[in-house]
């Protein structure tokens, strides 16, 4: 009787450490993008206070003509849909810089990385007048920062977009009828569940 108690024991011991290692791993994946939150809102919240007082100002030295093809830049971020990773963004950055040197325009490589980060590299001809302006730093200092806002705000959306499937993975997976009668249940749905809790 005391080996069966024992051995009852033992299993308990084992499904709590399982149980407390799944809630330690939940709570990570959680967390994770929890903190991209909590960042990214840091850096809108930075970006805004530069952004807003920049523009204003360069808003009223620019003329109409060039105002309108800075928000057509602006325009870019909401268009571009490529995502780069490290190397290729890397590539592209060269490859626009030596495409403005090509164009007498200083700073090239700085530039570049900034109409990359707009999405902005295709149009170099259609976006000349704004690199040949005298106010280029601030046209592109502020563009950059309103970049700045709008992918930080799409990291926003997909970290709660993640956070949002977990929850929801979990709440399928522990759903628990009010009765202990068996029931049918759909074999895809719940093996997606669990694919999206192990992912």
């Amino acid at each position: 009787r005391s080996l069966v108690d024992a051995q009852r024991q033992l299993a308990q011991q084992e499904k709590m450490a399982s149980l407390g290692q799944l809630v330690a791993n939940v709570a990570h994946e959680i967390n994770t993008p929890i903190g991209a939150i909590k960042s990214s809102g840091n850096n809108i919240f930075n970006a805004l206070n530069t952004a807003m007082s920049d523009l204003t100002r360069l808003m009223y030295l620019l003329d109409h003509d060039i105002r309108e093809l800075f928000l057509d830049l602006i325009a870019t971020l909401n268009a571009s849909s490529m995502i780069l990773n490290t190397r290729e963004e890397r590539r592209v950055i060269s490859e626009t810089s030596t495409a403005l040197e090509n164009l007498g325009i200083t700073e090239a490589r700085r530039k570049a990385a900034i109409l990359v980060q707009l999405g902005a590299q295709q149009q170099i001809e259609r976006f000349l007048p704004l690199l040949q302006h005298q106010e280029c730093d601030r046209i592109l200092r502020a563009a950059n920062e309103i970049a700045a806002i709008v992918n930080s705000t799409k990291n926003i959306q997909v970290a709660v977009d993640r956070v949002s499937k977990i929850v929801f993975a979990f709440k399928s997976f522990s759903r628990i009828g009010t009765s202990n009668e068996k029931q049918m249940s759909s074999l895809r749905e719940g093996m997606e569940t669990v694919l999206t809790l192990y992912q």
